[in-house]
Protein backbone atom coordinates (compact mmCIF):
# COMPACT_ATOMS: atom_id res chain seq x y z
CA UNK A 1 0.00 0.00 0.00
CA UNK A 2 3.02 2.33 -0.02
CA UNK A 3 2.72 2.99 3.70
CA UNK A 4 5.66 4.65 5.50
CA UNK A 5 6.68 5.41 9.06
CA UNK A 6 7.31 3.39 12.18
CA UNK A 7 5.14 1.04 14.23
CA UNK A 8 4.06 3.00 17.33
CA UNK A 9 4.27 1.43 20.80
CA UNK A 10 0.51 1.96 21.09
CA UNK A 11 0.06 -1.17 19.01
CA UNK A 12 -0.13 -2.98 22.35
CA UNK A 13 -3.71 -1.68 22.65
CA UNK A 14 -4.85 -4.01 19.83
CA UNK A 15 -5.32 -6.81 22.33
CA UNK A 16 -7.74 -8.79 20.12
CA UNK A 17 -5.50 -8.74 17.03
CA UNK A 18 -5.01 -12.19 15.44
CA UNK A 19 -2.89 -11.30 12.40
CA UNK A 20 -0.54 -8.41 11.58
CA UNK A 21 0.48 -8.37 7.91
CA UNK A 22 2.18 -5.24 6.56
CA UNK A 23 3.93 -6.87 3.61
CA UNK A 24 5.50 -4.73 0.88
CA UNK A 25 5.48 -1.28 2.45
CA UNK A 26 8.21 1.10 3.66
CA UNK A 27 7.95 0.79 7.42
CA UNK A 28 11.30 1.46 9.10
CA UNK A 29 12.94 1.76 12.50
CA UNK A 30 12.93 -0.87 15.21
CA UNK A 31 10.21 -3.43 15.78
CA UNK A 32 8.77 -2.20 19.10
CA UNK A 33 9.02 -4.50 22.11
CA UNK A 34 5.33 -3.78 22.78
CA UNK A 35 4.54 -6.22 19.99
CA UNK A 36 5.11 -8.90 22.61
CA UNK A 37 1.90 -7.79 24.34
CA UNK A 38 -0.31 -8.96 21.47
CA UNK A 39 -1.16 -12.12 23.35
CA UNK A 40 -3.67 -13.45 20.78
CA UNK A 41 -1.71 -12.79 17.60
CA UNK A 42 -1.09 -15.88 15.46
CA UNK A 43 0.73 -14.35 12.47
CA UNK A 44 3.32 -11.57 12.16
CA UNK A 45 4.32 -10.90 8.54
CA UNK A 46 6.64 -7.93 7.94
CA UNK A 47 7.97 -9.11 4.56
CA UNK A 48 9.58 -6.46 2.27
CA UNK A 49 10.00 -3.44 4.58
CA UNK A 50 12.96 -1.50 5.98
CA UNK A 51 13.05 -2.51 9.63
CA UNK A 52 16.42 -2.22 11.34
CA UNK A 53 17.87 -3.08 14.73
CA UNK A 54 17.53 -6.25 16.74
CA UNK A 55 14.67 -8.70 16.99
CA UNK A 56 12.80 -7.80 20.20
CA UNK A 57 13.12 -10.53 22.83
CA UNK A 58 9.53 -9.85 23.85
CA UNK A 59 8.35 -11.87 20.85
CA UNK A 60 8.88 -14.87 23.12
CA UNK A 61 5.71 -13.81 25.01
CA UNK A 62 3.50 -14.51 21.99
CA UNK A 63 2.19 -17.86 23.16
CA UNK A 64 -0.25 -18.18 20.21
CA UNK A 65 2.19 -17.24 17.43
CA UNK A 66 2.20 -19.69 14.51
CA UNK A 67 3.75 -17.74 11.61
CA UNK A 68 6.72 -15.36 11.85
CA UNK A 69 7.93 -13.90 8.54
CA UNK A 70 10.47 -11.05 8.71
CA UNK A 71 12.23 -11.62 5.38
CA UNK A 72 13.73 -8.84 3.27
CA UNK A 73 14.36 -6.25 5.95
CA UNK A 74 17.60 -4.90 7.44
CA UNK A 75 17.44 -6.52 10.86
CA UNK A 76 20.74 -7.24 12.58
CA UNK A 77 22.14 -8.81 15.73
CA UNK A 78 21.62 -12.32 16.99
CA UNK A 79 18.41 -14.35 16.84
CA UNK A 80 16.99 -14.49 20.39
CA UNK A 81 16.99 -18.13 21.47
CA UNK A 82 13.84 -17.43 23.49
CA UNK A 83 11.82 -17.23 20.26
CA UNK A 84 12.17 -20.99 19.98
CA UNK A 85 10.34 -21.48 23.25
CA UNK A 86 7.08 -20.68 21.40
CA UNK A 87 5.82 -24.22 20.97
CA UNK A 88 2.94 -23.11 18.69
CA UNK A 89 5.31 -21.90 15.93
CA UNK A 90 4.83 -23.59 12.56
CA UNK A 91 6.78 -21.30 10.23
CA UNK A 92 9.87 -19.14 10.86
CA UNK A 93 11.28 -17.12 7.96
CA UNK A 94 14.11 -14.70 8.76
CA UNK A 95 16.33 -14.84 5.68
CA UNK A 96 17.52 -11.79 3.70
CA UNK A 97 18.48 -9.86 6.84
CA UNK A 98 21.81 -9.50 8.62
CA UNK A 99 20.97 -11.74 11.56
CA UNK A 100 23.61 -13.94 13.13
CA UNK A 101 24.11 -16.59 15.77
CA UNK A 102 23.29 -20.25 16.13
CA UNK A 103 19.91 -21.89 16.46
CA UNK A 104 19.34 -24.04 19.58
CA UNK A 105 20.53 -27.63 19.27
CA UNK A 106 17.19 -28.83 20.65
CA UNK A 107 15.04 -26.69 18.33
CA UNK A 108 13.28 -29.81 17.04
CA UNK A 109 11.89 -30.47 20.50
CA UNK A 110 11.09 -26.88 21.44
CA UNK A 111 8.93 -26.24 18.36
CA UNK A 112 7.54 -29.66 17.40
CA UNK A 113 4.93 -28.20 15.02
CA UNK A 114 7.51 -26.48 12.82
CA UNK A 115 7.12 -27.36 9.14
CA UNK A 116 8.81 -24.38 7.47
CA UNK A 117 12.24 -23.13 8.43
CA UNK A 118 14.38 -20.36 6.95
CA UNK A 119 17.73 -21.35 8.44
CA UNK A 120 19.47 -24.66 9.02
CA UNK A 121 20.05 -26.15 12.50
CA UNK A 122 22.54 -28.85 13.44
CA UNK A 123 19.91 -31.43 14.38
CA UNK A 124 17.89 -31.02 11.19
CA UNK A 125 17.26 -34.72 10.77
CA UNK A 126 15.07 -34.78 13.88
CA UNK A 127 12.31 -32.83 12.11
CA UNK A 128 9.77 -35.46 11.13
CA UNK A 129 7.07 -33.16 9.69
CA UNK A 130 9.22 -30.54 7.93
CA UNK A 131 7.83 -29.95 4.43
CA UNK A 132 9.91 -27.02 3.16
CA UNK A 133 13.51 -26.05 3.85
CA UNK A 134 14.52 -22.63 2.46
CA UNK A 135 18.13 -21.54 2.91
CA UNK A 136 18.58 -19.80 -0.41
CA UNK A 137 21.04 -16.89 -0.64
CA UNK A 138 22.23 -17.50 2.93
CA UNK A 139 26.01 -17.75 2.42
CA UNK A 140 25.95 -21.50 3.12
CA UNK A 141 29.29 -23.24 2.47
CA UNK A 142 30.55 -26.82 2.45
CA UNK A 143 28.69 -29.86 1.17
CA UNK A 144 24.95 -30.45 1.35
CA UNK A 145 24.31 -31.64 4.94
CA UNK A 146 23.54 -35.35 5.02
CA UNK A 147 20.92 -34.72 7.73
CA UNK A 148 18.69 -33.17 5.06
CA UNK A 149 18.09 -36.62 3.61
CA UNK A 150 16.69 -38.00 6.84
CA UNK A 151 13.57 -35.83 6.53
CA UNK A 152 11.22 -38.17 4.69
CA UNK A 153 8.39 -35.58 4.80
CA UNK A 154 10.38 -32.95 2.84
CA UNK A 155 8.59 -31.66 -0.27
CA UNK A 156 10.48 -28.47 -1.20
CA UNK A 157 14.21 -27.84 -0.89
CA UNK A 158 15.65 -24.39 -1.68
CA UNK A 159 19.46 -24.14 -1.40
CA UNK A 160 20.22 -22.02 -4.46
CA UNK A 161 22.57 -19.01 -4.53
CA UNK A 162 24.96 -20.28 -1.86
CA UNK A 163 28.53 -21.59 -2.02
CA UNK A 164 27.79 -25.27 -1.65
CA UNK A 165 30.42 -27.64 -3.01
CA UNK A 166 30.74 -31.38 -3.54
CA UNK A 167 28.64 -33.76 -5.59
CA UNK A 168 24.91 -34.36 -5.66
CA UNK A 169 24.00 -37.14 -3.18
CA UNK A 170 22.94 -40.34 -4.91
CA UNK A 171 20.38 -41.26 -2.28
CA UNK A 172 18.29 -38.12 -2.69
CA UNK A 173 15.32 -39.65 -4.48
CA UNK A 174 15.33 -42.80 -2.34
CA UNK A 175 15.25 -41.14 1.08
CA UNK A 176 12.93 -38.27 0.12
CA UNK A 177 9.91 -39.99 -1.43
CA UNK A 178 7.71 -36.87 -1.25
CA UNK A 179 10.23 -34.44 -2.77
CA UNK A 180 8.58 -32.19 -5.38
CA UNK A 181 10.83 -29.14 -5.84
CA UNK A 182 14.65 -28.88 -5.71
CA UNK A 183 16.53 -25.60 -6.20
CA UNK A 184 20.33 -26.07 -6.11
CA UNK A 185 21.33 -23.56 -8.80
CA UNK A 186 24.11 -20.96 -8.49
CA UNK A 187 26.36 -23.02 -6.25
CA UNK A 188 29.73 -24.74 -6.79
CA UNK A 189 28.51 -28.31 -7.15
CA UNK A 190 30.47 -30.61 -9.46
CA UNK A 191 30.38 -34.15 -10.79
CA UNK A 192 27.54 -35.84 -12.64
CA UNK A 193 23.79 -35.85 -12.06
CA UNK A 194 22.96 -39.15 -10.32
CA UNK A 195 20.76 -41.47 -12.36
CA UNK A 196 18.81 -42.26 -9.19
CA UNK A 197 17.10 -38.86 -9.41
CA UNK A 198 15.14 -40.30 -12.32
CA UNK A 199 13.49 -42.75 -9.94
CA UNK A 200 11.67 -39.96 -8.10
CA UNK A 201 7.99 -40.17 -9.07
CA UNK A 202 7.02 -37.02 -7.13
CA UNK A 203 9.63 -34.58 -8.52
CA UNK A 204 8.12 -31.65 -10.46
CA UNK A 205 10.92 -29.04 -10.56
CA UNK A 206 14.70 -29.61 -10.62
CA UNK A 207 16.96 -26.54 -10.92
CA UNK A 208 20.71 -27.19 -11.19
CA UNK A 209 21.90 -24.33 -13.40
CA UNK A 210 25.09 -22.32 -12.77
CA UNK A 211 27.13 -25.11 -11.22
CA UNK A 212 30.10 -27.11 -12.52
CA UNK A 213 28.23 -30.31 -13.28
CA UNK A 214 29.56 -32.53 -16.06
CA UNK A 215 28.46 -35.55 -18.07
CA UNK A 216 25.05 -36.35 -19.48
Amino acid sequence: MGQRGTIPPHIENLSFLLSLDITNNSFHGNIPREIGLLSRVEAIIFLFNDFTGNLPKDIRKLASLEFLDLRWNRLSGSIPASIFNISSLESIRLNHNSLSGNLPMDICYRVPKLYRLGKIPQELGNFHILEMLAIDDAGLTGTIPSSVFNISSLKKLYMDRNKLTGTLPRGMSWHLPMLEVVYLGSNELYGSIPREIGNSTSLIELHLRYNSLTGQ
